[in-house]
């Protein structure tokens, strides 16, 4: 029967636990953030295009008035117009044809520009009939700030908006017109009305996308919206009253975006003065817009959310369930190692995942554990065997020491003081040696290892090998490592003297000092001398033909043992002239041992 790791599984109910948990953490998290940062972002690119797109509509009406302002001030200030608008004693006929020229040139120009004929006003006298753009200053006076405008010295007023009618189109429209003095500001000669179609605005405030935006054109001094254009007009547009215009100003002040309130609800708006007139521009977007973009990708989000969350149910059984097998045969295979039964798992997978490679990894510590633990087993019975061995075969020191010291005295007895001193070297030279089983000697000690040896060695060979030792006293205190020095004189016997033809005059140093915290020793010798080839090896190998009995590597990784790696051996040499050893170690005293 197929085990169902799937469901006995503790590790699924506590990584599904956890996965709800860390699902609803991330659900509450991410919402938050989504509606605090990438709200703000939305708001941020809303904004942005918007203000663009205001710019740019701004600039056309502006750019609008622009023209009509320059169409008036090419009539205020022409010789032909204000000539032909004087009054004279003597009615003229030059006169006449010279205002039917004018007349004529203002329609072009009316008509180029897409503006409504601009009306001169004129005295009654220098009037004519059948005339189609001239008028009586009289029906100026209908207007209240006529008056004042022709006493004062402005060249322009705006005119309350009026309906007209279009003499090319043939229907009415809202326009707005300003009048200008034609002539000198005191002195006027006639006066021109520049009518401004809120149509042709209304046409360039048009252009909105969509995205929610309204366009409003408000006159200040008639306190009349001009034009309205929404992006959609089944939106409810933004109703101006006495609160909004507090808003709007405060809006004007800051220069940017700013929530405004209406009756029919709040708006993101955004206000600049049209240059050249009374009027503010307006854009404004619902809040409720805002908030149904940001609605939208918290749904969109929430989607994406839940389609992950149920893909990753509809996987998980499939996958966990293959991983947990992989588990419980670890688990099982674990348990029986407690109990010394080396099994190992046997399972292969086409796709390698990281519990295989763990798979793997114990198959072959478990190998090495087996191989570890027999070796143990084999290592602890050879050890009782030589313990064994040890006990059966062990010789006594003192009793080799006390054999020695019989030798001696029976040479004395037989007068013969070369072997009695022979004996005695030997007897001190092992006792040194072997030093009671301990590590470090003094540096006094060691001398005195070394001094036996040479000697030993010069009965041995019959040589006058002369050992040279200046040490200052301070440092005969001092502990190093045992046996550091011999080796290092026995290779300068065995490979500098020995194999020199003249053995005569040979000496060793041996000299010493403290260098703040360290004591560095030099051992020269005037032998042989040691091979280019052979010294640049001499620290790597143990097997180099210059090395004996401990070996300079030995004594080398020694020193660095107890020292550390900046501490150790250094070799100097040339050949025929000699070899200079220097030893640098830390100054050990009781203390440190």
């Amino acid at each position: 029967m197929k085990t169902d790791y799937y469901h006995k599984s503790i590790i699924r109910t506590k990584l599904l636990r956890k996965f709800l948990a860390a699902c609803v953490i991330c659900l509450l998290l991410s919402g938050i953030l989504i509606c605090f940062f990438v709200g703000k972002i939305v708001y941020t690119v809303i904004q942005d295009m918007a203000t663009s797109e205001f710019t740019q509509i701004q600039t056309s009406v502006e750019n609008y008035v622009s023209e009509c302002y320059y169409a008036s001030y090419m009539i205020q200030n022409s010789k032909n117009v204000i000539e032909s608008m004087q009054t004279k004693a003597d009615y003229a006929p030059e006169q006449y044809y010279a205002k039917r020229g004018v007349e004529a040139q203002i329609n072009v120009m009316s008509q180029l520009l897409s503006l409504y004929p601009i009306t001169i006003y004129l005295d009654e006298k220098t009037l004519y009939r059948d005339n189609i753009l001239f008028r009586s200053l009289d029906e100026l006076e209908k207007y209240d700030s006529f008056q004042n405008f022709r006493n004062d010295d402005s060249s322009y007023i705006w005119l309350p908006p009026e309906q007209q009618r279009s003499p090319y189109l043939n229907h009415v429209t809202t326009v707005v017109p300003f009048l200008r003095k034609i002539g000198d500001n005191r002195t006027p000669v006639a006066y021109q009305k520049v009518s401004i179609s809120m149509d042709e605005i209304g046409d360039l405030m048009s252009v909105l996308p969509n995205g929610n935006r309204q366009l409003i054109l408000y006159s200040v001094l008639h306190d009349t919206v001009l034009v309205t254009k929404s992006s959609d007009e089944t939106i409810p547009l933004m109703k101006i009253n006495k609160d909004t215009l507090s808003q709007i100003g405060n809006l004007l002040e800051q220069e940017n975006w700013g929530k405004l309130s209406s009756k029919n609800g709040l708006y993101l708006s955004f206000a600049r003065p049209v240059k050249g007139t009374d009027w503010i521009m307006i854009m404004a977007i619902s809040s409720s817009y805002l908030w149904s973009i940001l609605l939208s990708i918290l749904f969109i989000w929430l989607l994406m959310f839940l389609i992950l969350v149920l893909s990753y149910r509809y996987f998980e059984k499939q996958y966990t369930n293959q991983m947990l097998r992989k588990i419980y045969l670890l688990e099982e295979n674990m348990n029986n190692l407690l109990h010394e039964e080396f099994t190992q798992i046997e399972y292969t997978d086409k796709e390698h995942d990281e519990l295989d490679y763990l798979i793997c990894y114990y198959n072959s510590i478990l190998q090495k554990f087996q191989t570890l633990f027999y070796n143990k087993i084999r290592d602890e019975q050879e050890k009782r065997r030589l313990e064994l061995s040890l006990i059966q075969e062990q010789i006594n020191p003192h009793f080799l020491y006390n054999t020695l010291d019989l030798i001696k005295w029976k040479a004395i007895d037989a007068d013969a003081p070369v072997i009695s001193d022979i004996i005695f070297k030997l007897s001190d030279f092992y006792k040194l040696s072997l030093n009671n089983g301990r590590e470090f000697v003094t540096i006094s000690e060691e001398i005195r290892h070394v001094t036996d040896y040479v000697q030993l060695q010069n009965y041995r060979f019959e040589t006058d090998i002369q050992l040279i030792v200046e040490m200052p006293d301070e440092l005969l205190e001092y502990k190093i490592p045992k046996i550091t020095l011999q080796p290092l004189v026995e290779n300068s016997i065995q490979h500098g003297f020995i194999v020199k033809e003249d053995k005569n005059d040979c000496f060793i140093e041996l000299y010493g000092w403290r260098e703040g915290e360290d004591i560095t020793l030099l051992i020269k010798d005037n032998g042989a001398g040691i091979p280019q080839e052979q010294l640049e090896h001499i620290l790597s190998s143990n097997e180099s033909s210059y090395t004996h009995g401990y070996g300079i590597r030995n004594i080398h990784e020694r020193i660095q043992l107890y020292c550390g790696e900046d501490y150790g051996l250094s070799y100097e040499s040339r050949l025929l002239e000699g070899t200079s050893v220097t030893v640098r170690l830390h100054a050990f005293q009781n203390g440190d041992m």
